[in-house]
């Protein structure tokens, strides 16, 4: 027998040997030192379950649609129509003029070059389809002794102020004399004290000093040409109105692309914002505006903060539900002080600018628009919130930005800080119900009289307080690595 044979069985022997030799002295370190030693293929399964582990949740369900939430944005939208309609008379700036003019029927008009108070009115509600020289004419005829009109003529009947008010007495939403006013609706006084109407107006989405709303209207007085006056305390108020949704045709809503990521993510988790990661393609990750995204994009961040040289700094991860135990937010969190620094965030100079115009604090506005937006200034909610600030169209045009302007960085803030303002006026600096309003509207706020019992918005609230906390403490949501 070939002794070579005897000599291969004994290396084999040996590195057996030596194999189980060395399981046994690593399965006796793991013990002492708690190392866990693990078979191919056991790494990954276990980053894929961490991984796992690591997406947020579902988010709950949005709660029903409440319908006298919806009827109420449909009514603000309507009464930014007619304002914007008012606001037309008003650049034309038609001479005061009550001459006869022979009328086409329907939808005649005296023209542009001149106007009376109820002209104005007529041409405001236009905007919303209503065509008053034909509603007018119509009732008239159908019922001359209500009106007192012996002869009815589609040129003169709607031009004439007791007209239009006997017409609104019998067909509108008579509001009453509780001055709860709202942009869009139609107001009746006497100039001199007296008790017959002798004019009309627009209620504006304007306010003027004493807080009360302003008002769009033409008369003889200084030029002769409408204005928007703040007079609803000098004058005597006989009638105030508002038309009836059911009777207006409002303009389309603007036409909007979706949002890349699914528009505003307010109820993420959590979120993860790095310039080399976020890609957009996942719906449950925020988008980054810069990576992945359009050349308009880059343009309008880089237009915005010349700083940001195309590059935004690394977001580390924020737990935003970690909220609860952040302290609550005061009433001197709402407001701008000398100490407030510009915020160290993309558009941290135009945020600055608006919030320093309306003494608001730039930290808070800051925080709103990363829980809005991400700082993406073409996110587009599903509900057609527009732009850094989540502006709906109607809310915009409130504070006298167009839609087609919400897309403009400097635009959308303007008119949400504006909001945030006006919220801020209104609610005696509450943060709660400044923030709850902006997020589930002025109108949920009233019912409730308090932070609507939404989940969306309760959790709101406690994001934009958590993000507050994360800026004040690092100058970066988040920090900055």
């Amino acid at each position: 027998m070939d002794p070579s044979i005897f000599k291969d069985r004994r290396i084999l022997a040996l590195a057996v040997a030596a194999a189980v030799a060395t399981s046994v002295l690593l399965f006796l370190a793991g013990l002492l030192t708690g190392v866990r030693w693990v078979v191919p293929g056991e790494v990954e399964r276990r980053v894929a379950a961490a991984l796992v582990e690591l997406e947020p949740a579902s988010p709950p369900p949005l709660p029903e649609p409440d319908p006298a939430e919806i009827r109420l944005l449909e009514e603000q939208r309507m009464g930014a129509a007619i304002v914007r309609g008012a606001r037309e008379s008003m650049a034309r700036a038609p001479r005061y003029d009550t001459s006869y003019v022979l009328l086409e029927y329907p939808g005649g008009d005296p023209g542009w070059e001149r106007g009376t108070t109820a002209d104005l009115v007529v041409r405001s509600l236009r905007a919303v389809g209503v065509d008053l020289q034909r509603r007018i004419h119509e009732a008239i005829r159908a019922n001359s002794a209500a009106y007192g009109v012996t002869e009815p003529d589609p040129s003169v009947d709607h031009r004439r102020v007791r007209n239009v008010v006997t017409y609104l007495d019998r067909h509108s939403g008579v509001t009453g004399l509780d001055r709860s006013w709202r942009a869009g609706d139609i107001v009746v006084w006497n100039e001199s004290d007296g008790s017959r109407a002798t004019h009309l107006g627009i209620v504006s989405d304007r306010r003027g000093a004493g807080g009360a709303p302003l008002v769009i209207h033409h008369s003889s007085r200084g030029r002769g040409t409408p204005r928007e006056e703040d007079l609803l305390g000098a004058v005597r108020v006989l009638g105030h109105y508002r038309w009836p949704l059911e009777e207006a045709i409002l303009p389309p809503a603007p036409a909007v692309e979706p949002a890349p990521s699914g528009g505003s993510t307010a109820a993420a988790t959590t979120v993860a914002v790095d310039e080399t990661a976020a890609s957009g393609e996942s719906p449950s990750e925020p988008r980054d505006p810069l990576a992945g995204g359009t050349r308009r994009m880059r343009e309008l961040l880089e237009a915005a903060d010349p700083r940001s040289g195309g590059s935004l700094a690394r977001w580390s991860v924020v737990d935003l539900d970690a909220a609860h135990a952040a302290p609550a937010l005061r009433r001197a969190d709402l407001v701008f002080g000398a100490a407030r620094p510009i915020p160290e965030t993309p558009f941290g100079r135009l945020i600055f600018e608006q919030a320093e115009a309306h003494s608001v604090n730039p930290r808070l506005v800051a925080a709103m628009v990363w829980v809005e937006s991400r700082f993406d200034p073409q996110a587009v909610s599903p509900k057609g919130a527009l732009g850094l600030m989540q502006v709906m169209p109607e809310t915009g045009v409130r504070f006298g930005v167009g839609p087609d302007s919400l897309f403009d960085p400097r635009s959308n803030l303007r008119a949400g800080v504006r909001y945030l303002d006006a919220l801020v006026e209104r609610y005696d600096g509450d943060p709660l119900l400044v923030l709850g309003a902006y997020n589930a509207g002025e109108g949920a706020v009233g019912r409730y009289g308090d932070v609507p019992p939404f989940a969306e918005t309760r959790t709101y609230v406690r994001r934009v307080g958590a993000a507050m906390r994360a800026l004040g403490a690092t100058g970066l949501v988040g920090g900055v690595r």
